[in-house]
């Protein structure tokens, strides 16, 4: 990320076939940029697979790119990149992080396969209307997966596990992208 963050925010979405309320962290200088140049999302995975071999903000020498590189980076939006004198300057960044993932679901079964949904890119917690019945089961499967759970009726349950990212990959980048292009008009 190039810098500037903004404390959290939350916005609710619809992401990965769920409907979650997202903590973000917008990276306000990528936000603004993005707002100048007219850049809405970068969501096309062969490129964000390709941007990401690139140095953010360093001249790279198009011969030094592969044809598939350079006919991948030629279908890049305005504002990805710029190009100076036969280099390419990777100009974008991702716009925000996602640092954590609510999700309301009827039950605790339910909850785990909504919020694993979000295991790769945050910490994750089930909202529960009431205390399941057979709650030391619940709490046995949520902790396995570092899911927290909280209810209505008892509050907090169970503490999710912080988020530990394994790696960066163009469908992480991708994710991010997509969450920004639901709430960049929040942002």
């Amino acid at each position: 990320m190039s810098g500037t963050r903004e404390d959290s925010t939350q916005a609710m979405v619809r992401v990965l076939g769920v409907r979650a309320l997202l903590t973000l962290a917008p990276d306000i200088a990528e936000c603004a940029r993005r707002r100048a140049v007219g850049l809405v999302a970068v969501t096309d995975l062969e490129l964000l697979d390709v941007l990401m071999g690139l140095p953010h903000g360093l001249p790279v020498a198009e011969g030094c790119l592969t044809r598939r590189e350079t006919k991948v980076l030629r279908r890049a939006p305005h504002g990805v990149l710029t190009r100076i004198g036969g280099c390419v300057e990777r100009s974008v960044v991702a716009p925000v992080r996602v640092r954590a993932a609510l999700v309301a679901v009827p039950n605790w079964r339910s909850g785990l396969r909504a919020a694993g949904r979000f295991a790769p890119f945050c910490t994750r917690t089930m909202h529960l209307p009431t205390t399941p019945t057979d709650l030391d089961d619940a709490v046995s499967a949520a902790r396995f997966y570092g899911i927290g759970i909280h209810t209505d009726d008892r509050g907090d349950l169970l503490p999710p596990e912080p988020h530990r990212p394994q790696r960066h990959t163009p469908a992480g980048w991708g994710f991010l992208e997509t969450v920004y292009q639901q709430t960049r008009t929040q942002l």
